[in-house]
């Protein structure tokens, strides 16, 4: 058992080869890390695969929705870098708060998708309270 738990480093790389599947394997990932103190837990590579296919809706929908807004927060900080005369703040600082916050919420939300059953506004409001009320935890999975 004890040599099948060093398989997760490169499964989740393999769920994204396709861009989109990002979000799946992400949770999938965080499923199987949540997993591997278990002593009951079954086989990380099967167990992976099974996450993958129950959270696949769910994280790619969530993943997609991410996707978009970085790109609006990158097209904004796009234009007040390049385009804006003398740079504009207004979008500059509205597109780093927009793109902190996104990430901040990107940490928890596949967490909780792996771990718990909840439609995704519910995941995702529980991710920013929990973005806000942990920060010092945040600011930590920011640093690494």
């Amino acid at each position: 058992m004890g040599g099948a738990k060093i398989f997760i480093f490169p499964l989740p790389y393999l769920g994204c080869i396709p861009v989109v599947t990002i979000g799946a394997s992400v949770t999938a990932g965080m499923y199987c890390m949540s997993k591997m103190h278990d002593p009951e837990s079954m086989i990380i590579t099967v167990e992976y695969f099974h996450a993958f296919a129950v959270n696949f809706k769910k994280a790619t929908l969530v993943w997609i929705l991410f996707l978009f807004i970085g790109f609006i927060g990158a097209g904004d900080l796009f234009y007040a870098v390049r385009v804006a005369d003398g740079g504009n703040l207004f979008f500059f600082l509205f597109a780093l708060i927009l793109l902190f916050v996104l990430i901040s919420v990107m940490f928890w939300v596949f967490l909780l998708i792996g771990r718990y059953e909840n439609s995704i506004q519910e995941h995702l409001k529980n991710a920013l309270l929990l973005a806000v009320g942990r920060l010092p935890r945040t600011l930590l999975m920011w640093i690494v």
